[in-house]
């Protein structure tokens, strides 16, 4: 099948590469190859991509900047198509209508918001990742989450129809969204934001960034996929944070093959130079293990597991 596909790609003028190891594509610097890799430069190259790999390859997989991934030290059976390079334009008007392309960086975004004086993303200030992938799943912090301000997300189907969802449609909850069980490319996101003070944003985004910079990781520097761990919902709606049940389990100390717990916050496994997607695993279903041995609750993967069974 995909001999057709390497085939087809060249006569439509779309670039591509074959055997791209996905370390290359994601933050975690870890994944063997997918077999196809295409890059698509606009929305028709995008949705041309779709459809040759709906039709010939009957599936596919969409990677933007590859911020909260863990692929598999096998690789992925199905091409990729990746939209890091491109879709990143953002916009906003004097009503506070924020329009962002799929690819646009999240930081981005907030930065733009603030200092045009508009509030509601300042929360999304040095998150690494892409505004498309934020949605689906639901990115939040500080008490705040994308889907409060979703206004539209157009999106493509895997068949090439263009669709867009509307807040009511998208199912938002805490770390999910539509998305999560129903393959759609997202092409751009409409965000509707809150008048504020230019001064009272710029000064809470570089408080944001002061104390994400103490607790997180500089991914430029230190290969992670960020939090690996969903926090926790009460019964009365409240959320704990995994991080604490993860340091108060001992679990900062922890290592297996070149994963490593961060020291600075027990929530967050980095790659410290030559991990496999296997050390991971090993290393989380440790740190799950003591959780549920010491408090009784069982942790979920905030990171996206792709080529694998799920944690």
């Amino acid at each position: 099948m995909y001999a057709e596909l390497l085939r087809r790609l060249p006569i439509e003028n779309i670039p591509y590469a074959e055997s791209v190891p996905l370390a290359e594509l994601t933050t975690f610097r870890i994944g063997g190859p997918a077999p196809v890799v295409i890059y698509p430069r606009n929305i028709e190259e995008l949705t041309r991509s779709a459809s040759l790999c709906s039709r010939i390859a009957q599936d596919f997989y969409i990677i933007g900047r590859g911020s909260n991934i863990l692929a598999a030290d096998t690789g992925l059976s199905c091409p990729v198509i990746c939209t890091r390079q491109k879709f990143s334009e953002i916009s906003i008007n004097d009503q506070g209508i924020l329009r962002a392309s799929a690819g646009a960086s999240t930081d981005d975004c907030a930065k733009i918001a603030a200092q045009n004086g508009w509030a509601g993303i300042n929360f999304m200030s040095g998150i690494p990742g892409t505004i498309g992938g934020a949605v689906i799943g639901n990115a939040g912090a500080f008490g705040a989450q994308i889907g409060d301000v979703v206004i539209e997300v157009e999106t493509l189907s895997p068949q090439g129809e263009i669709i867009a969802f509307k807040p009511e449609q998208l199912k938002f909850s805490y770390r999910h969204s539509f998305f999560k069980e129903n393959v759609r490319i997202i092409l751009g996101v409409t965000l509707k934001l809150s008048p504020s003070s230019v001064r009272q944003l710029e000064a809470q985004r570089q408080e944001y960034l002061a104390l994400r910079s103490q607790k997180h990781v500089d991914y430029h520097k230190v290969p992670c996929a960020g939090s690996f761990f969903k926090n926790l919902i009460t019964p009365s709606g409240e959320r704990q944070p995994a991080g604490a049940l993860l340091e108060q389990a001992g679990c900062k100390t922890l290592h297996c093959g070149g994963a490593a717990v961060f020291d600075g916050h027990a929530n967050i496994i980095i790659n410290t130079g030559h991990a496999t997607a296997e050390d991971v695993v090993f290393l989380a279903d440790e740190m799950r293990a003591r959780v549920q041995a010491m408090f009784g609750v069982p942790l979920e993967p905030e990171v996206q597991m792709v080529g694998f069974s799920p944690l």
